[in-house]
């Protein structure tokens, strides 16, 4: 079965235009690893509906950042844990601090998690 928000046949790569209306998130996820090729896990107690619409056609990388802020938004968050796999989990222990000193891969305006090991 194929989500909706991705049309069927839709190359990887191809621009989408997501549209959900009361969605179970794990609709979401599968057009999110459809779109940008990504092996995604998912944590049992990731559940909810969402709503997501788009104007416009977005980019694989666009819709994974979109995707990034509507799992922020639910109290989740994706972590990778290898190659080209993600783990989407709640996010009980995230700590936010202000984005300094960011690796220059990671957009300042990016909703991806970064972890940094302090030396003490």
């Amino acid at each position: 079965m194929r989500p909706a928000g991705v049309p069927r046949g839709a190359p990887a790569g191809a621009s989408i235009t997501p549209n959900f209306k009361d969605a179970n998130i794990r609709e979401i996820i599968q057009a999110v690893s459809a779109a940008t090729g990504k092996d995604i896990i998912v944590d049992p107690r990731v559940n909810a509906q969402v709503t997501m619409y788009s104007a416009t056609p977005l980019s694989p990388k666009a819709f994974y950042q979109a995707f990034l802020s509507i799992l922020s938004v639910y109290g989740y968050i994706a972590v990778p844990s290898g190659h080209n796999i993600v783990d989407i989990v709640p996010n009980t222990d995230e700590r936010v601090m202000p984005g300094i000193n960011l690796p220059k891969t990671v957009s300042p305006t990016s909703d991806e998690i970064v972890t940094q090991v302090i030396p003490v």
